[in-house]
């Protein structure tokens, strides 16, 4: 029986990769309008995602995602919190308005991609195509995903829910600024120093 081998040359890409990476790479170009605008927009949405997290953690709500109706499910302690930010959204969407075009199939399924097109001359293709990639992570539920480095403060696109850095270099730079792990490598130099101690003594 003949094995059919796939194509060991084509890299591995996680879910949202495709749209939170460029958006990530975009993040972090020259200061601009089009991308404060964007980031703001960005913030807005992550953080209301944060207060949906607390509240299904603290009273295991279970209820829409972001795509819903914003603070209807929330209890009376952050009603307000959240439709301050509902308020904020909408304010920054309101530039984006403009009309949906057909551009295609996903190759996964069968679904249809609509991508919107903003009216306004002020805004750019590359801020649109940021705020597609926006709508599309939301809708996959990976808007999360989006984070700022613990250490650097860029943006960048997690694979893994569990990674907080944008890449290995601010992990390890990140965990050696910690007390406990200075602690930790005193610790072990001294008793490292100890040893070749007793062991220079062996040799004499």
């Amino acid at each position: 029986m003949e094995l059919i081998k796939g194509d060991m040359t084509k890299a591995h890409k996680f879910q949202g990769e495709t749209e939170g990476r460029p958006l990530a790479e975009w993040l972090r170009g020259r200061p601009s309008d089009s991308r404060r605008r964007i980031e703001t927009l960005l913030r807005l949405f992550l953080e209301v995602l944060r207060i949906e997290r607390e509240m299904r953690e603290r009273h295991g709500w279970k209820g829409e995602r972001m795509l819903g109706k914003l603070g209807i499910h929330y209890s009376h302690e952050r009603a307000a919190e959240v439709e301050k930010l509902r308020r904020g959204i909408n304010k920054r969407l309101a530039c984006y308005r403009g009309y949906r075009s057909f551009v295609g199939q996903v190759p996964a399924d069968e679904r249809v991609r609509l991508m919107f097109f903003a009216a306004s001359k002020t805004i750019k293709a590359d801020e649109v195509r940021s705020y597609n990639a926006i709508t599309s992570l939301m809708a996959q539920g990976l808007l999360s995903r989006m984070r700022e480095c613990q250490q650097c403060g860029r943006w960048y696109f997690a694979r893994f829910e569990t990674q907080r850095s944008c890449q290995a270099g601010c992990r390890v730079r990140f965990a050696q600024s910690k007390p406990e792990w200075r602690e930790k490598h005193n610790k072990y130099r001294r008793d490292n120093y100890k040893i070749r101690k007793i062991l220079q003594r062996g040799k004499r």
